[in-house]
């Protein structure tokens, strides 16, 4: 595969960089299958932002936290009118849905931190004092097979059964064609995340979130709902005992499940 094919999968596709193998359950993992497993079904004709995600929140049976905008914070408007209709849905995507009518003035994410789904404004989840350093390798992303130019020609050169009229020759060997370096590709794959991943939160547009590298790994000190889109969730969803496993993907800012159909 081509090099730049493995950086675009690398970049918006939900990789998995840590092993899901582990025998320990990630302590987040309940949260995100909540999100993912929990289907909710929602008719809001103009009710309150609050009174909708208060709803959310029974639902799910998780710790959630809102930050609503107060007196000393700018935030969610607790009176924002929600107009909403879906039934038997992931909760994750009636909360995204939820969350593009709430993202008038300012965009909105959620996120999973410190035990906690939070939903809030993403400039207030990508200060400094919010980030996560995390490490992902990418030595896999900087392989390239190696190119030469005299492969086997036919019907040129000498040698080969004459009577036949058909010769194979080699050309001439000659150098492999230049290659961009390391760092050149590097570079390439962290000019793509900050493309095409939340461009306005990296330090180099005004905001407060960096990507460095240091020999084949990338150290990336963002957000969780950033991070996300990077490398997806180091841990599976926890799934009930009677649901078939749900596929989800985290790409360009929006997450989808694939719900398997029903063999009843």
């Amino acid at each position: 595969m081509k090099l730049v094919c493995s950086i675009f999968l690398f970049a918006f596709t939900t990789l998995s960089i840590a092993s899901t193998n582990s025998s320990v359950e990630h302590p987040h993992a309940k949260i995100l299958g909540a999100l993912v497993y929990t289907d909710i079904s929602i008719t809001s004709d103009g009710e309150e932002a609050t009174a909708v995600l208060h709803q959310i929140r029974k639902e799910l049976g998780i710790l959630m936290q809102v930050y609503w905008e107060n007196s000393h914070f700018e935030g969610i408007s607790k009176t924002a009118p929600i107009f909403l209709t879906l039934e038997n849905k992931p909760a994750v995507v009636v909360l995204e849905r939820i969350m593009e009518q709430l993202s008038e003035d300012e965009a909105v994410a959620w996120q999973i931190r410190d035990g906690v789904l939070e939903v809030g404004f993403k400039s207030r989840f990508s200060k400094k004092t919010s980030l996560q350093l995390i490490q992902y390798p990418i030595s896999d992303l900087l392989f390239t097979v190696r190119n030469f130019d005299n492969e086997p020609k036919m019907g040129s050169g000498g040698g080969g059964n004459s009577g036949s009229g058909l010769t194979i020759g080699f050309g001439a060997p000659g150098n492999e064609p230049e290659r961009k370096s390391k760092q050149q590709k590097i570079d390439k794959i962290i000019a793509l995340i900050t493309k095409f991943i939340e461009p306005d939160q990296w330090e180099e547009n005004g905001g407060d979130c960096t990507i460095d590298s240091f020999q084949e790994t990338l150290l990336v000190n963002a957000p969780d709902y950033m991070h996300r889109q990077i490398g997806g969730y180091p841990y599976r969803p926890i799934r009930p005992a009677n649901a078939q496993t749900r596929r989800v993907d985290y790409s360009k800012g929006k997450t989808s499940v694939r719900v398997p159909r029903s063999s009843n």
